[in-house]
């Protein structure tokens, strides 16, 4: 028995070689599952969660509607995750101040770290409007090893409906919310006024429950006879009420009782849901004529609104000062003007413009007498009269025009004249005279035709 023993133990210790393996195989499969399952249900885990919500999610036109986006991690952020814009066309979205904040959220009885961002978001047309799904870029510790992880995770689309109250549809502009009120400031002394003298006035509008920028204009320009009015670029301000600030100056360039009128707006009242008004006092002035005013006439005031009167006092005095140096040069510029003319209806150019429009006429008696005015003043001096005599013997010059005009004009047998090769001919005869020297001309002796 007691060899039969040692026997089976012996035998049940023994194990073969192929069956060793095979029960390493099956151990280490069974340890590589394990570890597939194992990061697996970890990175299921550590997945980040995101939430999203609208309040309220139906709003008046102009009214604003919270968008709220959170994110939670296991761990912590190792650097501030990446919210997108969201915005939509016909929309104004805008983050409000400290919008985003820390928060803990508690996952299979672990606290999780979150942080939320808050959007205000303001329809400006009564729609549905769809925000899309958009991607959080987050950056946290990862549970097992601390390290940073990134990952985008989707943000689910949501909807917001913006609609008109019922019984405001009339309005135009749409203002709507739970107060308006609307103010207005003299800034100076609107007691002692006088034509020229200017008066600024401030309006302001602070309503409740829509931002600034819905706010139309508060001052409309009325036309007042002696009343101009100058609106300057509207203030905004959006803290815990919105409040729109106009500043309007008024120039008054007549005396007698004005008035300014007041503004009003008409808007509705989200508490008691109906249309109400605002509205503010005229303001009666009293302005002191000027001891110059007169109807036509151009008065100070009237200077202060097209500009400096000093620029205007300095523009007449040189206006003065020309009119006085004009009429001190006047007489001498006339006598050196008709010295000038005299000079020119006297000069060699003068007198060959003639000839030349007697030639154009074609009349032989103005050709004639032309020719001859034009030939007295063609030699200056004795010097160049040879070189004048040689150009007239040897070319078609004024004497051989004079001839055949006084054949033509007292002869029956003449030759016909061609007055255009007469007219060239004159005038490069005129040319090689004026390259020759530079003359006045002296006249020759008349010719007895």
């Amino acid at each position: 028995m007691r060899r039969r023993f040692k026997y089976l133990c012996r035998s049940s210790v023994r194990i073969p070689g192929r069956a060793l393996l095979r029960l390493s195989a099956v151990k280490l499969l069974i340890v590589i599952c394990g570890l597939f399952i194992s990061v697996k249900i970890s990175a299921e885990t550590v997945l980040p969660i995101v939430n999203i919500e609208m309040q309220p999610e139906t709003v008046a036109v102009g009214e604003k509607a919270t968008l709220r986006v959170s994110i939670f991690v296991p761990t912590w952020f190792s650097s501030p995750p990446l919210f997108p814009s969201l915005e939509l066309v016909n929309t104004i979205t805008r983050l409000p101040p400290d919008s985003s904040y820390p928060s803990s959220l508690k996952v299979d009885g672990e606290t999780w770290s979150g942080i939320i961002r808050e959007y205000e978001v303001y329809p400006l047309v009564g729609a549905r409007f769809s925000f899309p799904e958009q991607t959080i870029s987050a950056k946290y510790a990862d549970p097992e090893t601390n390290t940073p992880v990134e990952i985008e995770v989707v943000i689910p689309s949501i909807e917001l409906m913006a609609n008109v109250p019922k019984g405001a549809e009339q309005l135009t502009p749409y203002i709507g919310g739970t107060a308006l009120k609307l103010d207005q400031r003299v800034e100076g002394d609107s007691l002692n006024m006088k034509v020229g003298d200017a008066l600024v006035v401030s309006y302001t509008a602070t309503l409740d429950g829509m931002p600034s920028i819905f706010l139309p204009p508060l001052y409309r320009d009325s036309p007042q006879a002696g009343v101009s009015s100058y609106v300057a670029e509207p203030m905004f301000s959006d803290q815990q009420s919105s409040i729109r600030t106009e500043k309007v100056t008024f120039v008054f360039e007549r005396g007698g009782d004005i008035e300014i009128p007041g503004i009003s707006l008409q808007w509705w009242n989200s508490q008691s849901e109906k249309i109400e008004s605002a509205s503010t006092d005229s303001i009666q002035l009293t302005v002191e004529s000027g001891p110059f005013e007169k109807p036509g006439k151009l008065t100070v005031s009237a200077l202060n609104k097209i500009g400096d009167w000093k620029l205007w006092v300095v523009c007449g005095f040189f206006l003065l000062m020309l009119g006085l140096l004009t009429t001190w040069k006047w007489p001498q510029y006339q006598r050196y003007r008709q010295k000038n003319r005299s000079l020119f209806l006297g000069s060699e150019e003068y007198a060959y413009i003639q000839l030349q429009g007697a030639i154009k006429s074609g009349e032989l008696d103005d050709i004639y007498r032309a020719l001859l005015g034009w030939r007295r003043k063609l030699v200056q001096s004795p010097e160049i009269y040879e070189l004048v005599q040689g150009l007239i013997c040897n070319t078609k010059s004024p004497n051989f025009y004079l001839k055949q005009i006084s054949a033509g004009l007292y002869s029956e047998n003449s030759e016909e004249i061609d007055l255009a090769i007469m007219a060239k001919t004159l005038n490069q005869t005129r040319l090689e005279l004026l390259n020759a020297q530079s003359i006045q001309p002296e006249p020759f002796p008349d010719l007895n035709p």
